[in-house]
């Protein structure tokens, strides 16, 4: 599968721990290239209509990660976008193939001083705080 759009685009999927920005970061990119942009965790969070924080709580981490492969799947079918991906998303093997050949895969990092004070100044429930 390649994903592509009239003029030759690939789905940019943004990668990295919590924190690091990927949703702020993936924004400003798709706003810069006219293109869609789409936040993993939210499209999990449409589908469910729970938030990614009860889904953890009440699935567990492993049913959690079926259903982000499974959505990330219907993401990556359809047009090209910007996409945020969760904070694990690369970590499960399968979508880390995917991304790759589906996808142009830049991981945002940040100092750890940095990611703990986005953290503790979140608002959201982050799942694996």
């Amino acid at each position: 599968m390649m994903v592509r759009n009239a003029q030759n685009r690939r789905t940019i999927a943004l990668g990295g721990f919590m924190g690091v920005g990927k949703t702020t970061v993936g924004k400003l990119v798709a706003t810069a290239l006219d293109m869609p942009f789409v936040d993993l965790d939210a499209q999990i969070e449409r589908y469910t209509k729970r938030s990614v924080a009860d889904l953890f709580s009440s699935v567990g981490e492993l049913s959690f990660r079926a259903m982000e492969a499974m959505v990330l799947n219907d993401v990556l079918d359809g047009p090209p976008v910007v996409l945020a991906l969760g904070g694990g998303t690369l970590h499960k093997k399968g979508n880390a193939m995917l991304l790759r050949r589906c996808a142009d895969v830049v991981v945002l990092e940040v100092a750890w001083p940095i990611v703990q004070q986005r953290l503790n100044h979140s608002k959201e429930r982050r799942p694996l705080e």
